[in-house]
């Protein structure tokens, strides 16, 4: 499913999982919290308690993190651009992948591009510390 090996799926309530079964298959398009919890069969307010129990993050933050992992293995790929790149990761406008990418990585997109060592510290800072993108 793509979800962290550090959680057991198989006690995990089986309406999340089924939430990140679909943001799994899904990331790229648009995705609404409203979406995630009718597919789950909760209220928004009781899908988001669950999902920051079970994943121990919010639904936003999550399918940020989500995106923007994909997006620096993408721009990986130089035959891409960055504009499609961060239409293949689900956003639609451009400032909105910048902001979030610089403060997910630290750098801009391109300037993240031409940095072929910092592939690696950036993920290495990504395990880390993740918790910057929670009050964007």
């Amino acid at each position: 499913m793509g979800v962290s090996t550090s959680l057991d799926m198989q006690k995990m309530d089986t309406r999340i999982r089924k939430a990140l079964d679909y943001i799994e298959k899904n990331f790229d398009k648009k995705i609404s919290l409203y979406e995630v919890s009718q597919i789950s069969n909760l209220s928004t307010s009781h899908f988001c308690f669950l999902f920051k129990k079970e994943i121990k993050m919010c639904f936003s933050f999550y399918l940020r993190k989500k995106r923007l992992k994909k997006a620096m293995s993408l721009l990986k790929n130089k035959s891409f651009s960055v504009k499609n790149v961060y239409y293949q990761v689900g956003y639609k406008d451009p400032s909105n992948f910048d902001h979030d990418f610089k403060k997910f990585t630290g750098m801009c997109p391109v300037k993240y591009r031409k940095t072929p060592y910092l592939f690696f510290l950036a993920r290495v800072f990504i395990t880390k510390s993740c918790t910057f993108l929670k009050d964007s």
